[in-house]
Formats: structure tokens, C-alpha cells, sequence
């Protein structure tokens, strides 16, 4: 997701339709490929984790994925 947003940014301001391909790109890997293992991995991390600074990781993630997924649908 970083590498696609990094990608975007020299078309910020030139070039909508790159950015808007590149935004396509971005939910495409997020629907195909993160959100189908992520939210496992981070409730077994919550679950398991041995620190709460791990398990405060965890729920950090949780959070910005939900908010990148929100963020995604409303584009």
C-alpha cells in the first residue's frame, strides 16, 4: 500500500488519471490479497501475544485497516 501510495505522489498534482489508476491498483491488492488474511492474523496476535505492547500493535493495525478499507470504499 505504501509503495502505491509513494508511486501516486509525483502525479499528485499533474496527472488525475495516473493517480486514479494507481488508487485502482491500490484497492485491487487490498481487496485480493490484505483483507482476506490481515484481520485473521491480527485477532490471533491480539489473542496470543505475550506484551501488550504487541497486542497494542495489533490493535493499531486493526484500526488502520478498518479506516483504509472505509477510506477505499468512499473513492
Amino acid at each position: 500500500m505504501f509503495h502505491l501510495l509513494a508511486e501516486a505522489l509525483p502525479f499528485m498534482e499533474s496527472d488525475e488519471k495516473k493517480v486514479l489508476e494507481i488508487i485502482k491498483a491500490q484497492k485491487c491488492f487490498f481487496t485480493s490479497h490484505l483483507i482476506k488474511w490481515v484481520p485473521d492474523f491480527l485477532k490471533a496476535v491480539t489473542e496470543h501475544a505475550e506484551t501488550d505492547f504487541f497486542k497494542g500493535v495489533a490493535l493499531l493495525c486493526q484500526g488502520c485497516l478498518k479506516k483504509t478499507e472505509e477510506v477505499l470504499n468512499n473513492l
